[in-house]
């Protein structure tokens, strides 16, 4: 079965790849610095114009994906140790320090170390939550920071010039 391509031009000259009903723009082509479809790892050569399956090798978690590492120095007095999560958000840095900013106002944890870049947050938090409630609190990052890029780029797509193939 042919599915509809739809290679989407937006005006800041990203490119948004959707196939069939989906819209994929979190697996990231290292080599051409283009999205890459989850299902079946296709993407736009620029090069030839074609559709092209990439290697696994040519393939990493890039923009908008945002890696957060979180590390706890303390732990609930059941639970024995340190521990640390990772997630991964889509959206921006800024959504992702917003959403952990907002933790901290509330008294979720406090802060010992944050570091930042373009796609990466690294936390190290002092709190005695539970694995579990940390967990919830790092995906609720996540979801909300997600939530807040799909209506940007659902926006954004229906401002965009599109073709399709």
């Amino acid at each position: 079965m042919c599915e509809k391509i739809i290679l989407t031009e937006l005006e800041n000259g990203v490119l948004s790849l959707k196939l069939g009903s989906e819209r994929h723009t979190v697996l990231w082509h290292q080599k051409y610095n283009l999205p890459v479809t989850t299902r079946g790892h296709n993407f736009m050569n620029p090069n030839t114009g074609l559709l092209e399956h990439a290697n696994p090798n040519e393939i990493v978690s890039g923009p908008p994906s945002i890696d957060i590492y979180v590390h706890n120095l303390a732990a609930h007095p059941e639970e024995s140790g340190q521990f640390s999560l990772r997630a991964g958000a889509v959206g921006t840095v800024n959504e992702v320090v917003a959403e952990i900013g907002a933790q901290v106002a509330r008294g979720a944890y406090s802060i010992y170390s944050l570091n930042v870049s373009k796609y990466q947050v690294t936390l190290i938090i002092e709190s005695e939550m539970r694995y579990a409630e940390l967990k919830e609190e790092l995906s609720g990052i996540a979801r909300r920071a997600t939530k807040q890029s799909f209506e940007r780029s659902k926006k954004a797509v229906q401002d965009a010039k599109t073709i399709v193939f």
